[in-house]
């Protein structure tokens, strides 16, 4: 069985968040780490575990769907060792 989905080319003006991590010393891809991403008054929060379905793992992104909002507020990510990284202001998206 094959799913796929057409909620992009149905949808010209989705807006959503692309984020890859890249850590920079241990554990490069961050497994484990809290991303949490904040547009108006919506946090959405996602722990990347890098698990794609039933026993397998991949280096995917995280998605954030972001409904009409033009830009996120603030991206916080919690690495697995606790240091917390913060952006903030008129963050850019990514569009359909």
């Amino acid at each position: 069985m094959v799913l796929m989905s057409d909620l992009s080319s149905r949808n010209a003006g989705l807006k959503f968040l692309k984020i890859k991590l890249q850590g920079t010393k241990a554990n490069r891809d961050g497994l484990g780490a809290k991303v949490q991403v904040t547009t108006g008054g919506l946090t959405q929060t996602q722990v990347y575990d890098g698990q794609s379905g039933y026993m397998s793992q991949s280096a995917f992104p995280l998605y954030f769907g972001l409904g009409t909002a033009e830009s996120v507020n603030r991206i916080e990510v919690t690495w697995p060792g606790g240091k917390v990284q913060v952006l903030e202001g008129n963050l850019a998206r990514n569009s359909g």
